[in-house]
């Protein structure tokens, strides 16, 4: 059945709401929750579309959800959102029909995007203290994608840096089932979670609800191996 023109005007004002939260996590370096977000936004893509089409003949080159979920989604090597927004695509055809961009195109670069940061983070894995050399090696050259990719990993403290200039090297700031200290995006607390739970949706130790965590640094006292 078809949505009424106030269904749709709700559904317009539900993606800009999710919208504007998902892109407030990306700001708060909260990849995890901004994707969840923007996949949340993406249940209202459609009469949000037919709203602004209809009453503001408004037309699309691409949809900003789908952008930043494509755009995070290989920085914290997520294939189940990739997946769960083909399939979205795939169940709702106009909305790829009433965009100019290919965004069935853009979902293959963003797999090839998240192929790639694998390569990268197998590389920094073997070989801790890694120099760009080593790094564009692994990724046949791509010194833009690496770039963008070291600097997001670097925001999220699942990497870090070494020297400067030409002595610069990169590596892996603890392995991902080393306890690390996160911060809830929900309650605030701060907690001790392995690393790799920690890029996870999960609920948390302190207030029980789903969140996702912001990585912190290690205090002075961890760093010289004084754990609470």
């Amino acid at each position: 059945m078809a949505k009424t023109k106030a269904e749709l005007e709700q559904d317009r004002n539900e993606y800009y709401k999710l919208l504007d939260a998902a892109r407030h996590a990306e700001r708060e370096g909260c990849y995890g929750d901004a994707i969840r977000t923007a996949m949340e936004s993406c249940k209202h893509v459609d009469g949000m579309m037919q709203f602004e089409r209809r009453h503001e003949n408004r037309e699309f080159d691409s949809i900003d959800s789908i952008d930043l979920i494509l755009g995070l989604a290989p920085l914290l090597l997520d294939y189940d959102a990739l997946n769960e927004l083909e399939e979205l695509l795939g169940e709702v055809r106009r909305i790829e029909k009433n965009t100019s961009a290919d965004l069935g195109e853009k979902l293959g670069t963003a797999r090839a995007a998240l192929q790639a940061a694998y390569r990268l983070w197998d590389c920094l894995e073997r070989h801790p203290g890694a120099a760009h050399s080593e790094l564009d090696r692994a990724l046949d050259d791509l010194r833009t994608f690496r770039k963008a990719t070291i600097e997001a990993w670097l925001r999220i403290n699942v990497i870090r840096r070494l020297g400067h200039g030409r002595n610069t090297r990169y590596e892996l700031s603890t392995q991902l089932d080393a306890p690390t200290r996160a911060k809830c995006s929900s309650c605030g607390a701060i907690v001790r979670v392995p690393k790799f739970d920690a890029l996870e949706h999960r609920a948390c130790p302190g207030c029980s609800q789903g969140a996702t965590f912001v990585l912190l640094g290690e205090t002075s006292d961890e760093l010289n191996g004084d754990r609470p």
